[in-house]
């Protein structure tokens, strides 16, 4: 009867090992599912959130940049029809601004600097300046004061008519206020442009898929260009 009730015993044992080994591996099994399922979540989540529209606004329809001839320096006359192939970044204002211009290019400066720590060279957007105030803006200036900013900026500018063409489509504006000074001959040089200060990014079709509103935060806006160049 000892032997029959120690064998029984055994079996019981036997059987509940399986059944115990078999819990424990649902639960392994369960919690791992869990966490690579809340991994996946998140990375979802992560590289599908949209931009804020805050730090850049997408064009439902893409333009392709105007037509106009522009001027260089050192190249003279630059068709628009010539940034194609790579990304840019254009921003329009002129030297003479005593405060919203320099704001503008630095901080498209220290846009530059972190994607250029962050992407492929040939990823990297050609930031570029254009003058709407070629009265007092030649194109050595233009690009003079595009390169204080930082070397790998261009310079640009155009007589009115063509830059109106470029800038016009694009909801870009800008008028000659009045001189403050009421002593201040019609010929006085020392006027202020009012001017919007978006920032339009370019593909490399040559079409303006947005632009960056103000005010600018140079790390968002970095952000958000590596987001739209994967796309």
């Amino acid at each position: 009867m000892t032997s029959n009730k120690d064998d029984i015993e055994k079996v019981k044992k036997t059987e509940e090992t399986p059944r115990f080994t078999k819990g424990l591996f649902t639960l392994l099994f369960i919690a791992t599912s869990l966490t690579i399922g809340y991994q996946v979540v998140q990375f979802l989540t992560k590289t599908t959130k949209p931009i804020d529209s805050k730090v850049f606004f997408a064009m439902p329809d893409h333009k392709v940049l105007p037509e106009a001839t522009l001027k260089m320096a050192g190249k003279g006359n630059i068709s628009t029809q010539e940034f194609k192939g790579k990304w840019y970044l254009f921003y329009f204002g002129y030297t003479f601004c005593p405060d919203i211009c320099p704001l503008e290019l630095t901080d498209l400066h220290d846009m530059y600097t972190q994607l250029d720590k962050k992407v492929a060279k040939d990823k990297l957007p050609q930031v570029v300046f254009v003058s709407i105030d070629p009265k007092r803006d030649t194109p050595k200036i233009a690009m003079e004061y595009a390169h204080y900013f930082d070397p790998n900026f261009i310079g640009i500018t155009g007589n009115p008519s063509e830059l109106t063409a470029l800038g016009d489509p694009l909801g870009i504006a800008w008028f000659k206020e009045k001189n403050a000074n009421i002593l201040a001959k019609a010929s006085d040089k020392n006027y202020i442009m009012s001017h919007s200060t978006i920032i339009l990014l370019v593909d490399p079709k040559g079409e303006v898929v947005g632009f960056f509103p103000a005010p600018h935060d140079p790390s968002k806006m970095a952000e958000a260009y590596i987001k739209l160049i994967n796309k």
